[in-house]
């Protein structure tokens, strides 16, 4: 059964009343230990703490089979603290069963699932309805006994369950579409859209995207703003080449040119599940190099990561590897790539003692064993970009994408296919925009990675 992965809301509001407020409500958007929290036993319930717009990119004509909330919880102090409510917010009103729970709420943060696969919670809700930015989800708890009690909540994810509608071309968006005016730009196409494009907010290759870098057709990366959360740490030294396929893209001399990379001192992801996939030629063989496609890590100590490359192995392959202060536990494809030949790399970090990769959606490998990261705190592509920067990409990128989801082998093909691999770039007319207090003129719009998603 498809599913639109996990994914996280973008508003979330204290709705004020006559109970305990939730303050600072819109730190559950990540797990990152900045929390929602509320003293309850001060009137004996919260507030409810309401989560809507939530990007789920369900494909028009689909049916809802189930609906799942996912709660990372806590409370500071041991009591009997418990859910008051948790129900669906359709955009006007809480509807559907009320999944509350008696269950005492933990003093480390616990991840507490509601509903399921098969559950759509009575609402009787349409793909239109949890598509609404006005739709989500609503939290509230109730403590009768100690006023100092905070219940805290740091994460708060959705995941919709659906069958996909009869038409596999409307499902899947297998046919790039112009917005302006709905002509159609081309059919199967390895060649990557070069006109100026933005998000398409509709395509399933949206569902669960945090972060996009397409690398778009202009060398001044550094003047992209800050809303990009792109930065170019080597003062433009980088090279740019022109390429058939993928048009300008960027350049990597190799091992030696350490000073070649974008990265910026936050990360995207500090937990699992996440995802990495991006376009990449490398021109060097892997045997005997270890080359970083893009990783989440620590920055001030080396080998903490998660890292998407491909590595010493025994041949070029793609490899979705996790150090926590040691040895990695890495998965390698059992297919391997060809030196000067762009290929899909895509690399599942689904839990601790779970990843997975694919090259060109095929030769999957998971690997088991046990590796906990902490104190991820910087994105980096085409470095290992921790205290000790080094094993730089050797060759070319094209288009990077991070999604706060495990990826499944349905979804991983769609991305490689050439009918839907460009299916995320919408074609924008020329229209202008300039960004408040980012320094620079007005100018072209080429790209909007999904920097909203990401805060």
């Amino acid at each position: 059964m498809p599913d639109t992965g996990l994914v996280s809301g973008r508003t979330s509001i204290n709705v004020a009343g006559a109970n305990e407020d939730w303050l600072t409500p819109e730190n559950v958007f990540l797990s990152d230990d900045s929390r929602a929290t509320s003293q309850p036993g001060k009137a004996g319930i919260s507030d409810d703490l309401r989560v809507t717009d939530f990007p789920f990119g369900i494909p028009s004509g689909a049916t809802i089979d189930g609906i799942e909330v996912l709660v990372e919880r806590s409370v500071d102090i041991s009591g009997p603290l418990q859910d008051s409510i948790v129900e669906l917010w359709d955009g006007t009103a809480q509807v559907g069963d009320d999944k509350g729970s008696a269950t005492t709420w933990p003093t480390t943060d616990t991840v507490r699932t509601y509903g399921g696969a098969t559950d759509t919670w009575n609402a009787g809700l349409t793909r239109d309805q949890i598509s609404s930015p006005g739709f989500g989800m609503a939290i509230a708890v109730a403590q009768g006994d100690d006023p100092n009690q905070d219940a805290r909540i740091d994460h708060i994810q959705m995941r919709i369950y659906y069958t996909q509608p009869a038409s596999d071309d409307q499902n899947k968006n297998s046919i790039f579409f112009s917005r302006m005016g709905g002509k159609r730009l081309g059919t199967v196409s390895n060649r990557r859209p070069q006109w100026p494009h933005t998000l398409n907010k509709d395509s399933w290759a949206a569902q669960g995207l945090v972060a996009w870098y397409p690398f778009p057709p202009f060398k001044d990366a550094t003047s992209l703003g800050p809303r990009y959360q792109q930065t170019l740490m080597n003062n433009g030294s980088i090279a740019w080449v022109s390429d058939p396929e993928m048009g300008l893209v960027p350049h990597w001399a190799g091992p030696t040119g350490t000073t070649e990379f974008f990265e910026f001192d936050s990360a995207v992801f500090t937990a699992t599940p996440f995802s990495i996939a991006a376009w990449v030629r490398n021109d060097a063989a892997a045997l005997g190099n270890d080359f970083c496609i893009a990783q989440v890590g620590d920055k001030d100590v080396a080998q903490h990561y998660f890292r998407l490359g491909s590595e010493d192995l025994t041949g070029d392959r793609v490899r979705a590897a996790v150090a926590a202060g040691g040895a990695q536990a890495s998965a390698d494809t059992t297919t391997a790539f060809s030196l000067n030949e762009w290929f899909h790399a895509v690399g599942s970090f689904d839990s601790s003692t779970s990843r997975s990769s694919w090259m060109n959606a095929s030769g999957k490998t998971t690997n088991t064993e046990s590796r906990t990261v902490s104190g991820a705190d910087r994105t980096s592509i085409g470095i290992e970009g921790d205290s000790s920067p080094g094993d730089s990409w050797e060759g070319d990128m094209a288009d990077v994408r991070f999604y706060n989801k495990v990826m499944t082998d349905e979804f991983v093909d769609y991305l490689f296919q050439p009918w839907s691999r460009w299916d995320l770039y919408y074609e924008l007319g020329k229209v202008f925009y300039s960004f408040p207090g980012d320094g620079q003129p007005t100018r072209p719009i080429l790209t909007k990675p999904l920097r909203a998603r990401y805060a």
